[in-house]
């Protein structure tokens, strides 16, 4: 599938927008273990917050659709298939913080000391 829209979130981060319920951020190529990897959040990121250091994610994911890695170095980011999640993306360290409730994602700013966008 072609995407509609994509927007470079730099860093080599992307959004990709392929559908209503397609919208993905990810990053190529990223090394782990030796491996290279795809890492991402993805369908359906329903908003998000682009700064120089950190994406702010909202995501309703979609059952049979959660895609996190290529690689299950980093299984730990399974999405909760049930409810909105939120996640950050430290682009600068590329790490994901994730899936987190709306308390979570709160304190996990503040202890990141990420300024309000």
């Amino acid at each position: 599938m072609h995407p509609d829209y994509q927007e470079d979130l730099g860093n080599e981060y992307t959004f990709v927008h392929e559908s209503a319920v397609h919208q993905t951020i990810f990053k190529n190529k990223l090394i782990i273990e030796d491996t290279a990897v795809t890492i991402g959040i993805g369908p359906c990121v329903v908003d998000y917050e682009n700064g120089r250091r950190f994406v702010l994610v909202s995501q309703i994911p979609i059952p049979d659709s959660v895609f996190f890695s290529s690689s299950p170095v980093v299984d730990q980011y399974i999405a909760d298939t049930k409810e909105r999640n939120y996640w950050i993306v430290d682009k600068e360290r590329d790490s994901l913080y994730g899936p987190m409730d709306i308390k979570q994602f709160t304190l996990r700013k503040i202890l990141l000391k990420i300024p309000r966008q």
